[in-house]
Protein backbone atom coordinates (compact mmCIF):
# COMPACT_ATOMS: atom_id res chain seq x y z
CA UNK A 1 0.00 0.00 0.00
CA UNK A 2 1.39 3.13 -0.67
CA UNK A 3 -0.30 6.14 0.46
CA UNK A 4 1.18 10.00 -0.30
CA UNK A 5 0.70 12.88 2.23
CA UNK A 6 2.70 16.04 1.03
CA UNK A 7 5.73 14.61 -0.48
CA UNK A 8 6.14 11.44 2.13
CA UNK A 9 5.86 8.01 0.83
CA UNK A 10 4.76 5.15 3.36
CA UNK A 11 5.26 1.69 2.48
CA UNK A 12 3.93 -0.97 4.84
CA UNK A 13 5.48 -4.36 4.49
CA UNK A 14 3.77 -7.96 5.65
CA UNK A 15 4.84 -10.96 5.58
CA UNK A 16 2.82 -14.29 5.16
CA UNK A 17 4.84 -17.70 5.56
CA UNK A 18 4.14 -21.32 4.76
CA UNK A 19 5.98 -23.77 5.15
CA UNK A 20 5.85 -26.68 2.63
CA UNK A 21 7.74 -29.95 2.01
CA UNK A 22 9.51 -31.44 -0.92
CA UNK A 23 6.25 -32.51 -2.96
CA UNK A 24 4.55 -29.08 -2.33
CA UNK A 25 2.24 -29.95 1.17
CA UNK A 26 1.79 -27.45 3.69
CA UNK A 27 2.51 -29.09 7.27
CA UNK A 28 2.37 -25.92 9.15
CA UNK A 29 1.54 -22.86 8.71
CA UNK A 30 2.95 -19.42 10.51
CA UNK A 31 0.14 -16.22 10.13
CA UNK A 32 2.19 -13.12 11.36
CA UNK A 33 0.53 -10.01 10.64
CA UNK A 34 3.45 -8.23 11.57
CA UNK A 35 3.51 -4.58 10.11
CA UNK A 36 6.48 -1.99 9.42
CA UNK A 37 6.56 1.27 7.89
CA UNK A 38 9.08 3.16 6.05
CA UNK A 39 8.84 7.01 5.67
CA UNK A 40 10.42 7.88 2.72
CA UNK A 41 11.19 11.79 2.71
CA UNK A 42 10.97 13.04 -1.14
CA UNK A 43 12.65 15.97 -0.76
CA UNK A 44 15.29 15.19 1.63
CA UNK A 45 18.22 13.14 1.21
CA UNK A 46 18.21 8.80 1.68
CA UNK A 47 19.85 9.15 5.18
CA UNK A 48 16.56 10.66 6.83
CA UNK A 49 14.85 7.70 5.69
CA UNK A 50 12.34 6.42 8.85
CA UNK A 51 11.57 3.16 10.05
CA UNK A 52 8.68 2.12 12.26
CA UNK A 53 9.24 -0.42 13.96
CA UNK A 54 6.31 -0.52 16.87
CA UNK A 55 4.17 -3.17 15.72
CA UNK A 56 6.84 -5.21 14.55
CA UNK A 57 7.18 -8.89 16.60
CA UNK A 58 10.20 -10.54 16.86
CA UNK A 59 9.22 -13.49 19.36
CA UNK A 60 7.65 -15.42 17.15
CA UNK A 61 9.08 -18.91 16.90
CA UNK A 62 8.96 -21.97 14.91
CA UNK A 63 9.76 -25.13 15.83
CA UNK A 64 8.74 -27.85 13.53
CA UNK A 65 9.55 -32.16 13.90
CA UNK A 66 9.61 -33.67 10.92
CA UNK A 67 10.42 -37.49 10.77
CA UNK A 68 12.87 -39.40 8.68
CA UNK A 69 11.69 -41.53 5.99
CA UNK A 70 14.01 -43.61 3.42
CA UNK A 71 12.47 -43.24 0.45
CA UNK A 72 14.76 -46.12 -1.11
CA UNK A 73 15.16 -48.65 1.36
CA UNK A 74 16.96 -51.51 -0.81
CA UNK A 75 19.37 -48.76 -1.54
CA UNK A 76 20.08 -47.37 1.66
CA UNK A 77 20.69 -51.09 3.23
CA UNK A 78 22.85 -51.72 0.23
CA UNK A 79 25.49 -48.02 1.12
CA UNK A 80 25.04 -49.24 4.44
CA UNK A 81 26.46 -52.91 4.00
CA UNK A 82 29.24 -51.81 1.49
CA UNK A 83 30.12 -48.45 3.79
CA UNK A 84 30.69 -51.13 6.86
CA UNK A 85 32.87 -53.33 4.10
CA UNK A 86 34.56 -50.17 3.06
CA UNK A 87 35.82 -49.58 6.59
CA UNK A 88 36.37 -53.11 7.76
CA UNK A 89 38.80 -53.28 4.59
CA UNK A 90 40.84 -50.27 5.13
CA UNK A 91 41.05 -51.30 9.16
CA UNK A 92 42.80 -54.93 7.18
CA UNK A 93 44.83 -52.83 5.09
CA UNK A 94 46.42 -50.71 7.82
CA UNK A 95 46.93 -53.66 9.84
CA UNK A 96 48.82 -54.80 6.72
CA UNK A 97 50.61 -51.72 6.11
CA UNK A 98 52.19 -51.81 9.79
CA UNK A 99 53.20 -55.44 9.13
CA UNK A 100 54.66 -54.81 6.18
CA UNK A 101 56.49 -51.84 7.74
CA UNK A 102 59.95 -53.20 8.96
CA UNK A 103 61.20 -52.00 12.44
CA UNK A 104 64.43 -50.44 12.70
CA UNK A 105 66.96 -53.62 13.88
CA UNK A 106 69.78 -52.70 16.86
CA UNK A 107 72.08 -52.86 13.73
CA UNK A 108 70.33 -50.19 11.72
CA UNK A 109 69.67 -48.06 14.48
CA UNK A 110 74.06 -48.34 15.46
CA UNK A 111 74.74 -47.60 11.43
CA UNK A 112 72.44 -44.48 11.20
CA UNK A 113 73.47 -43.04 14.53
CA UNK A 114 77.24 -43.46 13.73
CA UNK A 115 76.26 -42.01 9.95
CA UNK A 116 74.48 -39.33 11.42
CA UNK A 117 76.78 -38.19 14.17
CA UNK A 118 80.12 -38.57 12.08
CA UNK A 119 79.03 -37.63 9.06
CA UNK A 120 81.38 -34.78 8.23
CA UNK A 121 84.56 -37.45 8.94
CA UNK A 122 83.07 -40.43 7.33
CA UNK A 123 83.73 -41.16 3.09
CA UNK A 124 81.27 -43.43 2.28
CA UNK A 125 83.26 -45.92 -0.90
CA UNK A 126 81.51 -47.50 -3.93
CA UNK A 127 83.44 -50.11 -4.26
CA UNK A 128 84.86 -52.51 -2.01
CA UNK A 129 88.16 -51.22 0.09
CA UNK A 130 90.73 -52.53 -1.14
CA UNK A 131 93.41 -54.27 2.46
CA UNK A 132 96.74 -54.24 1.19
CA UNK A 133 98.60 -57.20 2.13
CA UNK A 134 101.49 -55.08 2.98
CA UNK A 135 100.10 -53.11 5.21
CA UNK A 136 99.53 -54.00 9.29
CA UNK A 137 95.86 -55.24 9.69
CA UNK A 138 94.74 -53.79 13.58
CA UNK A 139 91.05 -54.68 14.19
CA UNK A 140 89.75 -52.09 16.61
CA UNK A 141 86.55 -53.33 19.45
CA UNK A 142 84.67 -50.02 18.96
CA UNK A 143 83.67 -47.50 16.82
CA UNK A 144 85.25 -45.12 19.27
CA UNK A 145 88.76 -46.89 19.14
CA UNK A 146 88.73 -46.34 15.22
CA UNK A 147 87.96 -42.62 16.16
CA UNK A 148 90.97 -42.67 18.28
CA UNK A 149 93.54 -44.07 15.51
CA UNK A 150 91.39 -41.21 12.93
CA UNK A 151 92.63 -38.59 15.25
CA UNK A 152 95.80 -39.39 15.53
CA UNK A 153 96.34 -40.34 11.74
CA UNK A 154 94.08 -37.21 10.55
CA UNK A 155 92.96 -39.49 7.72
CA UNK A 156 88.95 -40.21 6.82
CA UNK A 157 87.56 -43.19 8.00
CA UNK A 158 86.56 -44.76 4.84
CA UNK A 159 82.49 -47.00 5.28
CA UNK A 160 81.13 -49.42 3.15
CA UNK A 161 78.07 -51.39 4.10
CA UNK A 162 79.33 -55.24 3.16
CA UNK A 163 76.41 -56.66 3.38
CA UNK A 164 72.91 -54.86 3.45
CA UNK A 165 71.18 -54.89 6.95
CA UNK A 166 73.83 -57.35 8.39
CA UNK A 167 77.54 -55.92 8.27
CA UNK A 168 79.48 -52.76 8.07
CA UNK A 169 83.09 -52.07 7.48
CA UNK A 170 85.47 -48.73 8.84
CA UNK A 171 88.56 -48.51 8.01
CA UNK A 172 91.41 -45.74 8.39
CA UNK A 173 94.24 -46.41 6.08
CA UNK A 174 98.09 -44.73 6.50
CA UNK A 175 100.92 -45.94 4.27
CA UNK A 176 102.08 -48.33 7.02
CA UNK A 177 98.99 -49.62 9.01
CA UNK A 178 95.19 -50.34 8.21
CA UNK A 179 92.47 -50.18 11.38
CA UNK A 180 89.10 -51.87 10.74
CA UNK A 181 86.06 -51.80 12.61
CA UNK A 182 83.27 -54.11 11.80
CA UNK A 183 79.43 -53.84 12.83
CA UNK A 184 77.65 -57.26 12.56
CA UNK A 185 74.13 -57.04 13.29
CA UNK A 186 74.75 -60.84 14.80
CA UNK A 187 77.49 -58.57 17.40
CA UNK A 188 74.74 -56.59 18.32
CA UNK A 189 71.50 -58.95 18.63
CA UNK A 190 74.19 -60.82 20.93
CA UNK A 191 74.59 -57.62 23.53
CA UNK A 192 70.60 -57.69 23.99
Amino acid sequence: VIISMKKIIIITLTLFVKIMDEEGNEFKKVNTNNQMSILVPLTEQTIDIKMDYKEVNNSDTSVTHTDLKIANKPLFITGLVFGLLSIIELIRLFIFLRKLSKKKTPYDKTLSKILREFDRIIVESRKDIVIDEKQDKIEVKSFEELLDARDNLEKPILFKEIHKGQKSMFVVKNNYEIYTYILKAVDLEKKK
